[in-house]
């Protein structure tokens, strides 16, 4: 299934894709082009497209995390699998999936990924997007 995405998100990546990564919240985070975001991407040996990866990771913490259907954010709040299951992956610092919440008004998130831990960066893409600062590649 093609990534849908709101016109001014699909617009910011557009606009960024020329770029090397973003900064923001003291990490730099790589963003993926609308065309990378539809490749397959291997977690844990589950393959779906890069822009669903979030469900791979669910399937893996539901194999660990037997009978638990959530993890915790940062505030201690369950952030249920069902929801992660509808998240999309834009991008990522060192592993870790930088994600918008389509529920939250696009909220941005990061899962850090081997200690299965949420953490919510903005309250809304906009608020992301205004204050994400571009990297120029090194030549």
């Amino acid at each position: 299934m093609p990534i849908s995405l709101p016109p001014p998100i699909e617009l910011w990546l557009k606009e960024v894709e020329p770029f090397y990564c973003v900064e923001f919240g003291e990490r730099f985070w790589f963003i993926e082009s609308l065309e990378s975001l539809e490749k397959p991407t291997n977690v844990n040996g589950n393959v779906t497209p890069s822009w669903c990866q979030l469900q791979s990771y669910v399937k893996m913490y539901r194999e660990v995390f037997d009978g638990q259907e959530y993890l915790l954010d940062n505030k201690s709040q369950e952030f249920t699998f069902k929801r992660l299951n509808s998240c999309i992956a834009i991008g990522d610092d060192n592993g870790d999936p930088l994600f918008i919440d389509p529920s939250t008004n696009y909220s941005v998130w990061c899962l850090y990924h081997d200690g299965a831990d949420i953490e919510k960066l903005s309250e809304d893409f906009t608020q992301f997007s205004n204050t994400a600062k571009p990297i120029h590649e090194e030549t």
